[in-house]
């Protein structure tokens, strides 16, 4: 365990050397970032822009759960990550982010030392920008961020919590190696389209089978709201491809709109699938309402996921509830919030991880959860 973290840590510690070491770079953009409105993906542009940007997230939380009439209190690290990046209004650079997960996956009886946290590659990309008056053409190679969730996560801001609806379901992965290749015209519309390998960042390629995945996001509407500018954002896309040795069918459609205001914002997400958990044949279907508010010190959550394991069969169906109430401290530095979360899930008896028993797949819990975003800018994702 030393020399795995030791092997993340060294060059972490070289590039963050770098990044103190190297100028700012002065660039003309103000900065238009709204109030918990930014992305984990997607820096900021400021009036003087850091070589790098060394970024940190921890999310812990006690909780209290019954799941089938069963009670376990436990305190969990949900989320531990850490990266460097250099983004903004720079021509050239890229990101390398690490995470932290449990050895032992959902299909294993046994990890690394027992079931110890252990670090991974989340992201590892370079890209190469061009702007030509209002266009922007971006390049990417690597360990990317899929389209589909980097695009949503921009509004979503939850993710402290719970992955948005289309990762937690496994619609779509957080990352895949491949090429991405990106478009934007006046930060109204945005066109991204990436070509991966399609196992996500946990597998290698399993078949000869390459898998296509593409999202339009448009700007529809930003207008003053209460001295604040208030935002609708739409995005379409899909995927085209195969999982697995058997390169089973795994194409998605997709869609979702967002309202953002500083104080308050409102979203909704449906997936459709044709090829789920590696079944050809399986057609799966998720939504998901999601609503985040904030006054001052003050935040509050709320979602609401729907989601039918298998439209053929009946009884697939399962219901996801989150709703929260934060208190929260902003530095130049650091977001510290601090909350109550309930958490409630409920799925019907074919939906479970034992067959006829609804109850397996039934939660209640009540979760006190401590998160931190820390480094030289802050994220909220």
């Amino acid at each position: 365990m030393r020399r795995i973290a030791l092997a993340f840590i060294i060059p972490l510690s070289l590039l963050a050397s770098i990044a103190r070491a190297q100028p700012a770079e002065n660039t003309d953009v103000s900065d238009v970032s709204e109030v918990d409105d930014t992305s984990s993906v997607t820096s900021k542009s400021a009036t003087e822009q850091p070589a790098f940007d060394v970024l940190g997230e921890v999310f812990s939380e006690y909780s209290y759960s019954e799941v089938a009439s069963q009670k376990q209190n436990a305190f969990e690290m949900t989320r531990a990550e850490v990266g460097i990046q250099r983004f903004g209004k720079h021509t050239m650079g890229g990101e390398i982010r690490l995470e932290t997960i449990r050895s032992a996956g959902p299909n294993s009886f046994s990890g690394i030392d027992e079931d110890s946290l252990l670090v991974r590659l989340k992201r590892a990309w370079g890209f190469a920008l061009h702007r030509h008056g209002d266009f922007e053409a971006e390049a990417r190679l690597g360990l990317v961020p899929t389209p589909w969730i980097e695009a949503v996560e921009v509004d979503y801001g939850m993710r402290f919590l719970a992955p948005s609806v289309g990762e937690r379901l496994l619609f779509y992965d957080t990352s895949d190696i491949g090429a991405n290749v990106r478009l934007a015209y006046a930060d109204r519309v945005h066109l991204s389209y990436a070509l991966l390998n399609g196992e996500g960042r946990n597998q290698r390629e399993q078949n000869r089978g390459k898998t296509s995945q593409g999202v339009v996001t448009i700007k529809a509407l930003s207008t003053p709201v209460a001295g604040d500018p208030l935002t609708l954002r739409v995005h379409l896309g899909g995927q085209e491809g195969s999982q697995g040795a058997g390169a089973a069918r795994n194409h998605r459609l997709s869609a979702a709109a967002t309202f953002v205001h500083p104080r308050v914002a409102l979203g909704v997400e449906v997936h459709q699938s044709l090829g789920f958990e590696e079944v050809s044949t399986r057609k799966s279907r998720a939504a998901s309402l999601w609503l985040r508010a904030h006054y001052k010190h003050l935040g509050a959550t709320l979602r609401i996921d729907d989601h039918e394991a298998d439209l053929d069969r009946e009884m697939t169906g399962s219901r996801f509830y989150l709703a929260g109430l934060f208190a929260m401290k902003r530095t130049s530095m650091m977001t510290l919030r601090l909350g109550l979360v309930a958490r409630i899930e409920r799925s019907e008896a074919n939906a479970t991880v034992l067959p006829g028993l609804a109850f397996a797949g039934s939660q209640n819990a009540l979760l006190l959860v401590l998160g931190v975003n820390f480094g030289s800018e802050e994220t909220s994702l």
